[in-house]
């Protein structure tokens, strides 16, 4: 736990970057971040990074606050790049202001999907949390009830133009966490598979299972299609599970390795 003074200057800091209008956020942001961060997802994070190597060059999708892009900064070093996509322009003001001392971290503030719109439209949770809920409208079907929810309108890419226009021509490993729009990021990222083979971390949501397995999903299918092997992170055992046979309903955390 973080000395209270240090609290303060954090909260003095939020206030300089973001504004008072935001301060009540600035709190709430600092207990999702710092207080309440799962043990759960360091330990993800932790045997996930053990499959990137330095030097590597890595797309952080669904970046949110950067709790996946500033260790794979760091794991990577000065010679590899993060490249770090949030769509939720307030999530993405704290992620890139987060970053921001990290030149090996460049952040875009557009959502991916299976072809490039001039806007998709956005659900955000309304209220004081920090950083809100926020998914796609048109996949989330995970959200029963959207009242709490507001829509806006944002920037929309796929990932193959995005590598073509930006001319990306290396690509180790893609964390992807999108909150039910991972067939349309895939579908947009056909190419970029092909043609580069990277590592692929990514959530399924149990929603989009098929007969509640996860290697039956449209997205899964997809990927295996090209080659790969489909492993599950146990949450009991804390490692990446290879054996189809052994998958669990309860875990939705998947690697994709080609080969």
């Amino acid at each position: 736990m973080l000395k209270s003074s240090i609290k303060a200057g954090i909260f003095s800091a939020f206030n300089r970057i973001f504004g008072s209008k935001l301060t009540r956020k600035a709190h709430n942001f600092y207990k999702n971040s710092f207080d309440t961060d799962s043990r759960f997802e360091k330990e993800l994070i932790a045997k996930t990074l053990s499959y990137v190597s330095e030097e590597a060059t890595v797309l952080d999708i669904g970046a949110n606050i950067g709790r996946w892009a500033i260790p794979l900064a760091k794991k990577i070093g000065e010679k590899g790049e993060v490249i770090a996509f949030e769509p939720n322009p307030e999530t993405f003001q704290f992620l890139k202001n987060r970053v921001a001392s990290r030149p090996n971290v460049l952040t875009y503030n557009i959502a991916l999907s299976d072809q490039p719109k001039s806007q998709l439209e956005f659900l955000v949770q309304k209220g004081i949390s920090c950083p809100p809920n926020a998914a796609i409208a048109e996949t989330a079907t995970q959200i029963k009830d959207r009242g709490n929810f507001e829509l806006i309108k944002v920037g929309c890419e796929s990932l193959d133009n995005f590598i073509k226009t930006h001319q990306i021509h290396k690509l180790d490993f893609v964390k992807i966490d999108v909150e039910g729009h991972e067939l349309e990021v895939i579908k947009g990222f056909k190419e970029g598979i092909k043609r580069y083979k990277p590592i692929i971390a990514i959530e399924i949501l149990a929603s989009k299972w098929i007969n509640n397995k996860a290697q039956d999903s449209e997205v899964a299918q997809l990927i295996l299609q090209q080659g790969y092997k489909m492993g599950q992170f146990n949450e009991t055992n804390k490692e990446y599970v290879f054996e189809i046979d052994l998958f669990e309903s309860s875990f939705q955390n998947f690697i994709f390795v080609s080969g």
